[in-house]
């Protein structure tokens, strides 16, 4: 709160008789102008000094009492203190936004790590499908390739076996013939023996 003193003059009012005869005027203190710290609102006290001169009256003397005043002094200055109490709700104001920005900063970038980590792992969990289809088709292809080498095989023995089949018809086949020619030369010779004797 501030606080104003005033100055003021003023000048007295008519006096009034006196039982004593005298004439006494009673001055009226003019209106002070102060200057004063405070919250926005300056309580002035004035202190008024007024001087009159009173008429003559009855044999009396001629008497004018010092006339009190009160003033009220103009409103105040905003104070130090009112200046310190906007300088803090400022900081204090500036401190929140800066509190508030720190924060939603956080917030993002913490969306953005979470963010971040969703697509890590879909992309691992897409590479491991992947490897895993490629796992799968290796295998088939490696499955394919030894059931192709298989029936490969299984031609080859088939082969073999079939030549061998066939080896052994010829060698029967050879041998049954060389008996025949034997049997039919023994045959042959015996007749003529026959025919000689």
């Amino acid at each position: 709160m501030g606080r104003a003193a005033g100055f003021g003059t003023g000048s007295g009012s008519a006096g009034r008789d006196n039982w004593g005869g005298e004439r006494e005027r009673r001055g009226r203190g003019g209106e002070g102008e102060g200057e004063g710290e405070g919250e926005g609102e300056g309580e002035g006290e004035g202190e008024g000094e007024g001087e009159g001169e009173g008429e003559e009256g009855g044999g009396g003397e001629e008497e004018g009492e010092r006339g009190e005043g009160e003033g009220e002094g103009e409103e105040g200055e905003r104070g130090e203190g009112e200046e310190e109490e906007e300088k803090e709700e400022e900081e204090e104001k500036e401190e929140e936004k800066e509190d508030d920005e720190e924060e939603e900063e956080k917030k993002e970038k913490k969306e953005g790590e979470k963010e971040k980590e969703d697509e890590d792992k879909e992309e691992k969990k897409k590479e491991k499908q992947k490897e895993k289809k490629e796992e799968k088709e290796k295998k088939g292809k490696e499955e394919e390739k030894e059931k192709v080498e298989e029936e490969e095989k299984k031609r080859r023995e088939e082969k073999r076996r079939e030549e061998k089949r066939r080896e052994e018809k010829r060698r029967q086949d050879k041998t049954r013939q060389d008996k025949t020619r034997q049997d039919k030369t023994r045959q042959k010779s015996s007749s003529q023996q026959l025919q000689r004797d």
